[in-house]
């Protein structure tokens, strides 16, 4: 039963990706995964080959989350060749951790070795301030689940990968150059990935800061721990949307998320323009 369960999902994996092949997208050697109200900020910096609408491909889901788009980018930009997801999965639209994953391994399949992932997030650290960027160095998984529960697609990765550093510390040292070369303010913390859809409570935040988090959100982990178990290289940056005071839990406003990670995705377009300038694997 174990390897039937493993056959199926390596099965959907390799008909999206053989689907995604005969559109002739050719070989994306970066992946961007963007956040709420986020792709919108890095579009005008790309040349859009081909658009691929996600329900199209054979075993995608498709997103419903506020701000999330529903297409799949292949060209190219700053003369790599790319491909962009407008809008991401989240375990809290009743998807399962195997399911939020499954584009990045389809795309893996194609021969892409580099992930960018961008999220909207809640600040922790007393430093921030809304719209500004912070740089994931490392992530707590508090989500309860994994996309590497079940049976091991061994053509992907190993059974136990080591994900220490997940986060590619040549990527992280790189955008901090880039920021110093813009003049660009950028935050270096850990990201706290909770389940959602419901904000943090004042206890939660208190917990999470104590754990040593400096962002929260609801999305990126998995993908991050997928993309670990391909051997991808990864760099993670969060939209700081809001700033968490435990003691005065004030209303968040999706429309302000929105406002305040289109001011941060303009810093997050300029870093990733750059980054792809002087990228090298």
């Amino acid at each position: 039963m174990i390897d039937n369960a493993a056959k199926r999902e390596y099965q959907i994996i390799a008909n999206g990706a053989n689907w995604l092949d005969q559109q002739d997208v050719g070989e994306p050697e970066i992946l961007m995964v963007m956040g709420s109200g986020l792709a919108e900020c890095l579009e005008p910096y790309l040349d859009i080959e081909i658009t691929v609408e996600m329900s199209d491909v054979p075993g995608i889901s498709v997103p419903s989350a506020p701000f999330h788009h529903k297409q799949i980018l292949f060209g190219t930009l700053s003369g790599h060749r790319v491909a962009v997801m407008t809008g991401r999965l989240h375990l809290y639209e009743g998807y399962t951790a195997r399911e939020v994953v499954r584009p990045l391994r389809m795309i893996s399949w194609l021969g892409t070795k580099t992930l960018i992932v961008t999220n909207a997030a809640g600040g922790l650290n007393e430093d921030m301030e809304s719209g500004e960027v912070m740089v994931i160095e490392d992530h707590l998984n508090l989500m309860g689940t994994n996309p590497l529960i079940g049976p091991n697609l061994e053509t992907l990765g190993t059974r136990f990968p080591m994900i220490a550093h997940a986060y590619s510390p040549k990527y992280i040292q790189k955008a901090d150059e880039i920021s110093r070369e813009l003049n660009i303010k950028l935050h270096f913390g850990i990201y706290a990935g909770l389940v959602g859809p419901s904000f943090e409570t004042g206890a939660e935040t208190r917990m999470l800061k104590i754990l040593g988090a400096d962002a929260v959100g609801m999305s990126t982990v998995p993908e991050v721990i997928a993309a670990a178990h391909m051997g991808m290289n990864v760099l993670g940056m969060s939209v700081i949307t809001n700033v968490n005071d435990p003691g005065v839990m004030s209303f968040i406003d999706e429309v302000e998320v929105v406002r305040a990670a289109k001011c941060g995705g303009v810093i997050i377009s300029d870093i990733i323009t750059r980054f792809l300038e002087q990228f090298e694997i």
